[in-house]
């Protein structure tokens, strides 16, 4: 649902095992590392303050922030998933390794004269 609607959606963050008061978006600051899997987004919407360095969250309801029921949900600018965290799950659920991968990359058309 994220990625057709251009949202980034959180719901309640669990601390010291009891639940948040309210629903935040919740994101690691930077780039996902290699064989991670999650969406990396840019977003214009101010991230609450007060939070550990590398960490951000929004929460609301405030301007950008939305609360539906029990999610929170602001709009990314900017998204896309990490390619190489998607190739790491496709091979991880089937037991296989890049060394178990044949690449084939598709050849581009050749238009010819005269033919």
């Amino acid at each position: 649902m994220q990625e057709a609607s251009g949202e980034i959606w959180g719901t309640y963050d669990t601390v010291f095992g009891a639940p948040a008061v309210r629903p935040s978006v919740d994101a690691y600051v930077g780039p996902l590392p290699d064989e991670a899997a999650g969406i990396e987004f840019e977003t214009d919407i101010e991230a609450d303050v007060g939070l550990p360095p590398g960490r951000a969250r929004w929460s609301g309801p405030r301007t950008g922030v939305e609360i539906r029921e029990d999610w929170a949900l602001i709009t990314a600018t900017k998204r896309f998933t990490n390619p190489q965290a998607v190739l790491h799950a496709f091979l991880t659920e089937f037991g296989l390794d890049q060394r178990d991968v044949t690449w084939v990359l598709p050849q581009p058309a050749v238009a010819r004269a005269g033919s």
